[in-house]
């Protein structure tokens, strides 16, 4: 499976999207083994203007390159349109700018992105895949902060996804010296209130 199983739509009409579902429900096929994850595979080209991408299950062992990307997923409307597994999709700013910046013009590009790559509506795979998080980093070729486009507003929520990110990285014994700069944040680290960037 060195290539990876891509999902493809399977007919059915796009439901609308919803304020924590970037991505339909229906384009996530099943997780069908307990180490699989999901990359997004971002086109290189562009479909009438638009972005595309697709949805690729590869076992943990037998992962390609990729990148892995957290970013705060924002509010508003959802009013920028993708193609996503051949549907057209309507996402939130954030993400949309997301996809902009890391598109390459040129080949390929395998992403994890918590938002897309887990089926946020449905509640084992989620847990399952929370669990998975340090392996899916530690693999990643380089992991991304996406903390917006010049927006402040979104700092503080950005500074909890790289403390949750060091806390999966770093071992137990040395995290105390690395959270001293964050202040109340180590507070939350310590008491266990920290929460994955879901």
């Amino acid at each position: 499976m060195s290539s990876g199983m891509t999902d493809t739509a399977d007919g059915s009409q796009s439901p609308p999207a919803t304020s924590r579902q970037p991505c339909p429900a229906h384009n996530h096929h099943p997780l069908t083994a307990p180490y699989q994850i999901r990359l997004l595979r971002l086109n290189s080209e562009l479909e009438e203007g638009q972005i595309q991408c697709f949805l690729v299950r590869f076992d943990l062992q037998l992962l390609p390159r990729f990148e892995a990307i957290s970013y705060t997923w924002g509010s508003g409307p959802a009013a920028y349109a993708i193609m996503c597994v051949g549907q057209q999709l309507q996402v939130r700013r954030n993400f949309f700018d997301v996809l902009v910046i890391f598109r390459c013009p040129d080949s390929l590009r395998n992403l994890w992105v918590d938002a897309v790559c887990i089926n946020q509506e449905h509640g084992l795979e989620k847990s399952n895949q929370v669990q998975l998080m340090s392996r899916i980093y530690s693999n990643a070729a380089r992991v991304f902060i996406w903390m917006g486009m010049n927006d402040t507003g979104n700092l503080m929520a950005s500074l909890s996804h790289i403390l949750y990110f060091v806390k999966c990285a770093i071992p137990e014994s040395l995290q105390s010296d690395a959270f001293k700069a964050f202040g109340g944040l180590d507070e939350q680290l310590q008491a266990g209130t920290l929460k994955p960037p879901l």
